[in-house]
C-alpha cells in the first residue's frame, strides 16, 4: 500500500535529481515526467485520507526536514482547502500556521511550508 508520505518523498527525490540531469535532456525529461506522475498520485492520496492523517503526513514531512516548496504546496493546498470550509483561505492559512507551530512543536514554520502557503494564497 502506498501512503501519501511515500508518494511525496518520491516526488521530492525526483525533483532533487532533475538539476543533476541537465546534461541529458532525455533523462531530465523522464525525471520531470516521473515527478509529475508522483505529484498527481500524492494529490490523489492526500484527498482520500482523513484530516487527521493529512496532519500526520505534514508532521512527517517536517520531521524528515523536507524543504522543497513544491512538495509543501501539495500538502498545503489540500489542508488549506479542507480548513477553509466556512472561513475562507486567508483565515484558514492563519489557522494552519498556528496549528503547525503548536501541534508540531516548532518555533517557526519550515521555509518551504511558509512559501507554499503564500503561493496557495496568491493562486486563489
Amino acid at each position: 500500500t502506498i501512503v501519501p508520505l511515500d508518494a511525496l518523498r518520491a516526488t521530492d527525490g525526483l525533483l532533487l535529481l532533475i538539476p543533476l540531469m541537465q546534461r541529458s535532456q532525455e533523462a531530465e525529461a523522464k525525471l520531470r515526467s516521473l515527478a509529475q506522475k508522483c505529484r498527481l498520485l500524492s494529490i490523489d492520496l492526500l484527498r482520500q485520507c482523513t484530516l487527521e492523517d493529512l496532519w500526520k503526513t505534514g508532521a512527517q514531512l517536517a520531521g524528515a526536514e523536507v524543504s522543497e516548496t513544491k512538495i509543501w504546496e501539495i500538502w498545503a493546498n489540500e489542508v488549506l482547502t479542507r480548513e477553509a470550509e466556512g472561513v475562507g483561505r486567508s483565515r484558514s492559512a492563519a489557522k494552519v500556521r498556528k496549528r503547525v507551530l503548536s501541534q508540531w512543536g516548532l518555533r517557526h514554520l519550515p521555509e518551504g511550508l511558509e512559501l507554499a502557503i503564500q503561493s496557495c494564497l496568491r493562486s486563489i
